[in-house]
C-alpha cells in the first residue's frame, strides 16, 4: 500500500513509497513499473523527486535513500535519524534536502558533498511534511500528533559562501 506518491517534473513518471519497503518509479502514460528498489525493512514512507528529475529520495526506517532515476541504482545513503524518516523534500534549486523524522527532527543536507549541514530540533512530535519554498531560503516542517503546527524556519546555506583566503 502506497505511502506516499511524486510526480517528476514534467509529470511523466510517478514514484511511490510503500508500506511493504518498497519504492517504485512507474511510467504514468503505459502504467509500467520502470524501477522498484526493496529499501529496507521498515516502511517507505516519504519520496520526492529533485529539481532536475535525476533523482529520487525516499525515507526509507532510519535512513534516506537516494536512486538514480536513468540507472535505478543507489547513489548515496543518507544515515542520522534516530527514528523513521517521514518526510524528505528537495531544494527547488537542487543544493538540498530537507528530511523530517520520527525522533522530531528535521536535517538539512548538501547534496553536492552528502554532508547534514543543519539539525532543527524543536519539534515536539514526528516530523511528517516538509516543504521549501520556491527561492529555497524557507523551509516549512509540521509536525504531527502532540505538536500539530507547523513551523517556518530561514535556511540560509552558508557552507554555499564564498569561502576567503586562511
Amino acid at each position: 500500500m502506497p505511502c506516499a506518491l511524486a510526480f517528476n517534473g514534467n509529470g511523466k513518471v510517478l514514484a511511490s513509497a510503500g508500506s511493504d519497503a518498497t519504492v517504485r518509479l512507474w511510467e504514468v502514460a503505459t502504467g509500467k513499473q520502470k524501477f522498484s528498489w526493496n529499501a529496507t525493512d521498515d516502511a517507505a514512507v516519504a519520496v520526492a523527486f529533485s529539481p532536475d528529475d535525476k533523482t529520487v529520495a525516499a525515507g526509507c526506517g532510519k535512513a534516506v535513500l537516494l536512486w538514480n532515476t536513468t540507472t535505478g541504482r543507489i547513489c548515496a545513503t543518507l544515515p542520522g535519524h534516530g527514528g523513521r524518516c517521514d518526510g524528505v523534500a528537495f531544494s527547488p534549486n537542487g543544493t538540498m534536502l530537507a528530511t523530517g523524522g520520527f525522533n522530531y527532527t528535521i536535517k538539512i543536507w548538501e547534496l553536492s558533498s552528502r554532508q547534514e549541514r543543519l539539525t532543527y530540533e524543536e519539534h515536539t512530535g514526528l516530523v511528517m511534511a516538509l516543504a521549501f519554498s520556491k527561492d529555497s531560503m524557507r523551509l516549512a516542517s509540521f509536525g504531527y500528533a502532540e505538536d500539530g503546527c507547523v513551523k517556518l524556519w530561514e535556511v540560509f546555506p552558508n557552507w554555499l559562501l564564498p569561502r576567503g583566503p586562511n
